[in-house]
């Protein structure tokens, strides 16, 4: 087995959807493909290609664990890889316990999870908590949508056991998976509207996503003792190391305490003492609270709880597993082990491209949304523990609105790995992969150019996830020109297998946004304040410093400063920037990690430590500084860019 990290906050990780990274196998490339692509494959109108199977797979990311090696992550996030209906994102699951033939085999997955392992790079497994799908099952009685949903939430409330009227019945087909072919595993109450999805009430959690995915019931105690134990068999069977769990928003939080207390101790006894267990609470930090960590209640005394915020239900259940979590050594809470830092992340985002400006990202720090969730995690003093992103498979790609503009990734990497939060790369884009869909030629006639064109401007989920691989039909654009030639848009384009990574025309390590997250990388990895340490704001309220951003990540007898300028209003000129003068005791010299000219001194101004530039620094747009003591900073590494920190 290979063991868990001792704290997943010295971890940087790497976003995978599956399909779109690199086709590995060619023979399993029309395998369980949609209905769409059954009907239009190989006609002259190759109608809704974008959204096909391209023929990504497991090989395909095996075969480029040495890129990723190189790159620095030393986790994989992939997406579901459970058997689904044929749609290439894999978020409709029909069979929980193999592995979709599209994408390869249960052995395939087994062989690749132990070699990242060789390569120091953990696997974190993406699964579909909240509904099944299944083409051949319809309902033969109609639900009363709101009735149903209303009634479910009342339950869930007040923890009793009620017969629902307003269920429908699921007449079940005969590929539906047979261990949970019973009506009392799923709500059945209909389809939600897209304003119910994006909600916060009942409809949120007991309605389906849409017709075909049918929602579990999530209450009911048989069901998530059999989901949970279905799932264990990835951990012994493959040595996962996490999984991350779609749609969380979307399930009742005693099942989420109850399969995340489950799977941490049953994988502790498999010798992972740390397993991950993330889940997507794409929702407000009420509910984001309600979910993770200490889930709003005193673990130590489950049934005094928040009333208003926990219902009767969740409290019922976190009760009855007090004993198991209370016994895990490294994580005694009965929720999530994290969630995604989504507030922080489109906040960062939104800065790193002029659309906010920094000081909203100082005042998500200073609210009591944020004080809301530190106080879930374990340590409840600060948000480390939780996932950042800048983009991921559910949102446009940064330089969606600016196709041509690397210098806001070169900002943007300076600011993932140095801000709090374990950092997400999304596959491509170290790349600098763009969205852009008219960036090469557009082959197949007017009717897929016309296509292609409406698909773009609704800015449809295809749009943010390009191929990246030789052969593949749908290759946008990039930031980078020697990426940006290869794309072109084609449904008959011959599948091929990818070159060796080093001689692969989509894995360049020689242009500047690639070199930049590699550097940034390194610098988190050997900076122990860039993973663990407090932060501390000493720029971004605008004014003299234009739109600089500036903050501090400080653990004790050790202060790392960090300064962004994505670009946007100019080179502000810096004299000096407070310190932490509980560090900085005495006269001392910081250097810049990243350009060892600039440097500055610690003086005592008033009773506070100051850092006061020599000559004053001049940030330019569309970079970072990253400022560490000179006692702490060892030589300059020429391959990486940078110096990195000492260790100890």
């Amino acid at each position: 087995r290979f063991a868990s990290p001792e704290s997943w906050e010295d971890a940087m990780v790497y976003q995978v959807q599956v399909d779109r990274f690199n086709n590995g196998n060619l023979t399993n490339d029309h395998i369980n493909p949609a209905l769409e692509q059954r009907l239009y494959s190989g006609t002259s109108y190759p109608h809704d290609m974008p959204r096909w199977r391209h023929g990504g797979d497991i090989a395909g990311i095996r075969d480029r664990l040495g890129y990723l090696q190189h790159l620095g992550v030393n986790a994989i996030w992939v997406t579901p890889l459970l058997q689904h209906d044929g749609e290439y994102h894999g978020y409709c699951t029909t069979n929980p316990t193999t592995i979709d033939p599209g994408f390869g085999t249960p052995e395939q997955f087994r062989d690749f999870v132990q070699e990242a392992h060789s390569r120091g790079i953990r696997v974190v497994l993406d699964i579909v908590i909240n509904h099944l799908c299944d083409v051949t099952t319809t309902y033969s009685k109609k639900p009363a949508h709101l009735e149903c949903t209303q009634a479910l939430n009342h339950r869930y409330w007040a923890a009793t056991k009620e017969e629902i009227p307003t269920q429908g019945t699921l007449d079940f087909g005969p590929t539906f998976f047979p261990p949970f072919r019973s009506q009392s595993f799923f709500n059945r109450c209909g389809s939600d509207t897209m304003e119910e999805m994006g909600a916060e009430g009942g409809a949120t959690m007991f309605g389906d996503f849409t017709m075909g995915m049918f929602d579990f019931d999530t209450q009911n105690w048989d069901f998530q003792e059999i989901f949970t134990q279905l799932h264990k068999y990835w951990v012994a069977y493959a040595d996962i190391d996490g999984f991350r769990l779609d749609a969380a928003k979307h399930v009742t939080k005693d099942f989420l305490a109850f399969f995340s207390t489950e799977m941490r101790a049953y994988a502790g006894k498999l010798g992972k003492k740390n397993f991950m267990v993330l889940g997507e609470v794409a929702a407000t930090a009420d509910w984001v609270a309600q979910a993770l960590g200490r889930m709003e209640t005193d673990p130590a005394h489950p049934w005094d709880r928040n009333a208003t915020g926990v219902p009767q239900g969740v409290t019922r259940r976190i009760a009855s597993i007090e004993r198991d979590y209370q016994r895990h050594a490294a994580f005694p809470l009965p929720g999530l082990s994290s969630v995604y830092n989504f507030e922080q992340s489109g906040d960062g985002a939104g800065y790193l491209i002029g659309q906010h400006p920094a000081k909203k990202l100082a005042d998500f720090y200073a609210s009591s949304r944020y004080g809301l969730v530190v106080n879930q995690t374990l340590g409840q003093a600060n948000l480390n523990s939780l996932w950042t992103l800048l983009e991921c498979h559910d949102w446009p790609r940064m330089l969606t609105t600016m196709p041509h503009r690397p210098e806001v990734l070169i900002a943007g990497f300076g600011w993932l790995f140095t801000s709090p939060g374990i950092p997400i790369i999304y596959y491509g884009l170290e790349q600098g992969f763009n969205g852009n869909c008219g960036a090469g030629t557009i082959f197949g006639g007017a009717l897929v150019a016309a296509e292609v064109a409406e698909l773009c401007e609704e800015g449809d989920d295809a749009k943010k996830r390009q191929d990246m691989f030789v052969g593949g039909p749908w290759l946008l654009g990039s930031a980078v020109p020697e990426i940006n030639k290869l794309a072109r848009i084609d449904a008959a384009a011959i599948p091929a297998l990818s070159p060796p990574w080093r001689e692969d025309p989509f894995l360049r390590t020689d242009h500047q946004v690639y070199r930049t997250a590699r550097l940034a990388a390194a610098l988190r990895k050997s900076c122990a304040p860039l993973r663990s340490g407090s932060l501390v704001w000493r720029s971004a309220e605008g004014g003299a410093n234009g739109n600089l951003l500036a903050y501090s990540r400080i653990l004790p007898r050790f202060e790392v400063l960090v300064l962004i300028n994505p670009g946007f209003t100019g080179a502000p000129f810096i004299e000096q920037l407070e310190m932490d003068s509980e560090v900085n005791q005495g006269v001392g010299t910081y250097v810049n990690a990243l350009d060892p000219s600039q440097t500055g001194r610690t003086v005592w101004v008033g009773g506070r430590a100051v850092l006061v530039f020599t000559g004053g620094l001049m940030v330019d747009g569309g970079t970072f500084a990253v400022f560490v003591h000179q006692d702490r900073l060892g030589l300059w590494d020429k391959e990486l860019g940078t110096a990195l920190c000492k260790a100890g």
